[in-house]
């Protein structure tokens, strides 16, 4: 986070941040539990990891953002993408 004050008296300062959100996620069938979007059981897709045509894996992902903004106008704020995988 970076404060760079106006170089004109009684302007706002400007404000930028850098920030990477990581994430991890492990696709599975747990018996008992249910689905998040469809609430199906887990059992109902489970039979495809005891039959071997699916199998469990985690997924990982990062995502960069540079966001800058001026006190007090949040919405005129801009947003750059720095990557991510």
């Amino acid at each position: 986070m970076t404060v760079t004050p106006s170089q004109v008296p009684g302007e706002a300062p400007q404000f930028s941040m850098d920030y990477t959100l990581q994430v991890e996620d492990r696709y599975n069938f747990d018996p008992g539990k249910s689905d998040i979007a469809t609430n199906q059981p887990d059992a109902v897709n489970g039979r495809f990891e005891t039959t071997g045509l699916a199998h469990q894996y985690t997924n990982f992902g990062t995502l960069d953002r540079d966001v800058t903004w001026t006190q007090g106008d949040i919405q005129g704020s801009t947003t750059s993408s720095g990557g991510g995988r």
